[in-house]
């Protein structure tokens, strides 16, 4: 798990830098932009962008879980979880930035330099990623392995091929 999160954090950091290389040219938009870093919306507070980013993660991690991970769900995992990160950052976009994963604030913030907001988009995810595994484990139970499927072959017919077949 940590060289993961490592993995997440030096992507992230690494893409942020990039993106300050490629608006070096611009400062104007750097400034306003901070390079794609969420922010927190005027009038949001503390604890309600807290919640809110904890909420969005719980939203997103209950769709991973329910159609990536669970071995009973459809394979609907891509358009459950698309549906689900659309949702949340049309719902969360304006209040939080809709982070929904540390990293994904981190990278920017470093690279910007603006490091405003971080405990919003640290403990809000991680807090709502612990809720979702929580909530999984003692809801579904621990995922089973899938049923091994019997692939029986079709059975060949006692009959001789007709002329059409063997021309074929």
């Amino acid at each position: 798990m940590p060289a993961y999160i490592g993995a997440q954090l030096a992507g992230a950091l690494l893409a942020g830098i990039f993106l300050r290389l490629i608006f070096d040219y611009a400062p104007v938009a750097m400034q306003q932009t901070n390079l794609g870093t969420p922010g927190v919306g005027p009038g949001v507070t503390l604890l309600t962008a807290i919640i809110v980013e904890t909420l969005l993660t719980l939203f997103l991690l209950c769709a991973f879980l329910g159609t990536a991970v669970s071995p009973n769900a459809p394979r609907i995992a891509g358009f459950g979880i698309g549906l689900t990160v659309t949702a949340d950052i049309l719902m969360g976009g304006p209040l939080t930035g809709a982070s929904m994963n540390p990293a994904r604030w981190f990278g920017p913030a470093v690279a910007s330099g603006s490091l405003r907001d971080g405990a919003v988009h640290i403990i809000g995810p991680l807090l709502g990623a612990a809720i979702a595994g929580a909530s999984y484990l003692n809801i579904v139970g621990h995922p089973a392995e899938p049923e091994e499927i019997e692939v029986v072959p079709p059975a060949r017919s006692a009959d001789p091929p007709s002329d059409r077949t063997q021309r074929l």
